[in-house]
């Protein structure tokens, strides 16, 4: 689903979103922990993240460029409504290395299914002192402790270079006169065209009435001679007949 565009690069140093050994880490019962590079959740944050952000993997800024601090780790391609879209996948580069999730991290997933919404993953294969904001009931609290093992993640920014390309098989009209009419200006020609022609059907309406109604002999089509109306009068053999006249009717 596209975010919408993000054309300049977006600086979350500019926050101290990107800071040294600033972590979330929230423990989920057991060895499950769940450290994120960025602080608190992006909800809590939004300062750290452009415009419109949701940490979805099929999101992405279109046209979008990497925010500062954040370097390309893979690629994505998905589908959308028909359309093949190839998005880079930016993650932070400070303090920390992040690749995209491997292939198969099914049992990851299983055992920390928080991992989903992260687009950037690490493995943590050192021993290393840190700084985390740990989260409590009711409060948070700044603790450095030292952790050994787990993976480590931060939300990925995803971003597409150019407008998405019709798949293989689907056919995409090609635009022939290069103008393109915006949503509100087609509403106004189509609403237009329909006043436009109820005021031509309502023209041939009137000239077809008056046609009809156009009398060889006026007297004689509106009353008899003694003042009764024409269709009361009654059939004489000895009435000469009226000559019929074909009247073109202009047709619409």
């Amino acid at each position: 689903m596209s975010l919408g565009s993000l054309t300049t690069a977006f600086s979350p140093e500019a926050t101290s979103c990107l800071d040294a050994d600033t972590f979330w880490m929230e423990q989920r019962g057991g060895d499950d922990t769940f450290n994120i590079q960025g602080g608190l959740p992006f909800l809590q944050r939004p300062e750290c993240y452009p415009k419109g952000f949701i940490p979805v993997s099929t999101s992405y800024y279109s046209p979008g460029v990497c925010p500062s601090a954040y370097t390309v780790a893979c690629s994505s391609t998905m589908v959308e409504q028909g359309r093949e879209i190839t998005a880079h996948v930016c993650c932070p580069d400070k303090y920390w290395q992040y690749t995209c999730p491997y292939e198969n991290a099914a049992a990851e997933l299983k055992k920390a299914p928080w991992l989903s919404t992260l687009g950037c993953w690490s493995s943590l294969t050192t021993t290393g002192i840190r700084t985390v904001t740990k989260a409590g009931f009711g409060s948070n609290e700044v603790v450095t402790t030292t952790l050994s093992k787990g993976i480590f993640g931060a939300h990925a920014v995803n971003a597409a270079d150019a407008e998405p390309t019709a798949c293989a098989g689907t056919a995409v009209a090609p635009d022939e006169t290069g103008i393109r009419v915006s949503p509100g200006a087609m509403v106004g020609i189509s609403i237009g065209s329909a006043v436009g022609a109820l005021l031509l059907a309502a023209l041939c309406w009137l000239l077809i009435r008056r046609l009809r109604k156009t009398p060889d002999d006026p007297a004689e089509w509106t009353t008899s001679a003694d003042g009764a109306p024409r269709d009361e009068i009654p059939y004489r053999q000895d009435a000469e007949p009226k000559k019929v006249v074909d009247h073109d009717v202009p047709v619409a």
